[in-house]
């Protein structure tokens, strides 16, 4: 799709999607610990461009790039996209789905910040 666009459109129509390795590095730096993800790949085939976009519309995929043309695209420059993806033999859609769980720890605080939960203070007694 993106090589279909990029015969018709210099604008970013088609999202670039994190790594499994990218997603579980953010967790860490996001103060979660110990992630353990997965992955399981998907090829799913289309013979029908229009097949494809329903399918497209059904999971609700919209460009969200913010780089992307803030106006319509017109029928014709859809039209010639839609003829670049009808010219393949079979148009496939790779989909890498990523399970994962980690544990939270609560964000470190920033360098130089020590904090101290006030409930494990403990009472003096007289």
């Amino acid at each position: 799709m993106r090589e279909a666009w990029h015969g018709v459109s210099d604008d970013a129509h088609v999202n670039r999607f994190p790594d499994m390795h990218d997603i579980g590095d953010a967790a860490v730096r996001s103060g979660f610990r110990d992630p353990v993800l997965d992955v399981d790949r998907l090829r799913v085939s289309y013979e029908k461009p229009e097949s494809f976009f329903a399918d497209l519309t059904a999971l609700g995929g919209r460009n969200s790039l913010q780089n992307r043309s803030r106006s319509l695209t017109g029928k014709a420059r859809f039209g010639a996209m839609k003829a670049a993806l009808a010219d393949q033999r079979t148009l496939t859609l790779d989909l890498e789905l990523i399970y994962g769980h980690c544990w939270a720890s609560g964000a470190p605080p920033p360098d130089g910040e020590v904090r101290i939960n006030a409930g494990q203070i403990g009472r003096r007694k007289r």
